[in-house]
């Protein structure tokens, strides 16, 4: 077994990211769990050194604190920094998209929320990357969905791909990601935690993510804490499609927020019979 020392417990903590216990600590450098007490107090020291912090839960766990950020240009234009995204509705002529970016799509069963998913890699093959990540059909669905759109046998032999969880490991920073569909937690709340694992992870790509939410309400399941971190979102139920949240407006005299249009969908995946609807009255 190894002798404890501070210099260790600070070079384990530089390389690990998230959330530990000490008992983590203690088997990973291969102590004695006589060495819990000494442990504590050496992490106390690396706390107040600002290398580490409680959580606050329950005793002993903490958290390695990152001090690395990016630095945003803010005294000039930067064309190229949204990104050139085509939406069904032509949702673009109202909303712009920022790169590393989160766009949230809640929509109630069968609402269309996988016919928006299909639809965005139609508008935007052949642009750049995109991945869309699957989580309920098999090979024999999606080819029957997919097919319906016009040059699907030219798309990428690896755009469509089986994951129903952790999507933050599998992101590709620089393309379009579609997600469909992100299972909210048990905790609705916690929703903000994948949401933001994702963003994390992207560099100059965006990541389109489909929601469950409840008939009846706009917000899909989290509320808030879904619709926070998001640049756009967007609701679907009933044959309308509506802006929730449009955070940079494609038009300086158009406020995006409630605009409505209406459709129907045919065979699951074409969008027909679009209407403007404009913003509801109160």
């Amino acid at each position: 077994m190894g002798e404890l020392t501070q210099f260790d417990v600070e070079e384990w903590i530089k390389d690990t990211t998230g959330e530990f216990h000490l008992k983590d600590v203690l088997v990973q450098l291969n102590l004695e769990p006589d060495n819990y007490g000494h442990l504590k107090t050496v992490m106390s020291r690396l706390c107040k050194k600002g290398l580490a912090k409680s959580v606050g839960r329950r005793d002993g766990f903490y958290k390695a604190i990152n001090t690395e950020y990016d630095t945003l240009n803010f005294k000039g234009k930067n064309p190229t920094g949204y990104f050139d995204i085509k939406y069904p509705f032509g949702l673009e002529e109202y909303v712009k998209t920022p790169r590393r970016s989160v766009v949230v799509v809640g929509g109630s069963v069968d609402a269309g929320k996988s016919a928006i998913a299909h639809n965005l890699i139609a508008l935007n093959h052949g642009k750049y990357k995109i991945i869309l990540f699957d989580s309920e059909n098999s090979d024999a669905e999606i080819e029957d969905r997919l097919s319906k759109h016009e040059g699907y046998m030219s798309w990428d032999n690896d755009l469509v791909r089986s994951r129903s969880e952790d999507f933050e490991d599998v992101i590709e920073p620089d393309a379009l990601n579609i997600i469909d569909y992100l299972e909210a937690p048990e905790n609705l709340w916690e929703i903000r935690r994948p949401l933001r694992r994702i963003r994390d992870k992207l560099n100059q790509g965006v990541a389109v993510i489909m929601l469950q939410k409840p008939e009846g309400r706009d917000l899909p399941y989290g509320k808030d804490w879904a619709k926070q971190l998001a640049r756009v979102v967007l609701t679907m139920e009933g044959g309308v499609i509506k802006i929730l949240k449009g955070k940079s407006w494609a038009k300086t005299e158009t406020n995006p927020v409630g605009l409505r249009w209406s459709f129907k969908l045919v065979g699951g995946e074409k969008f027909v019979n679009i209407m403007p609807l404009g913003k509801e009255t109160k």
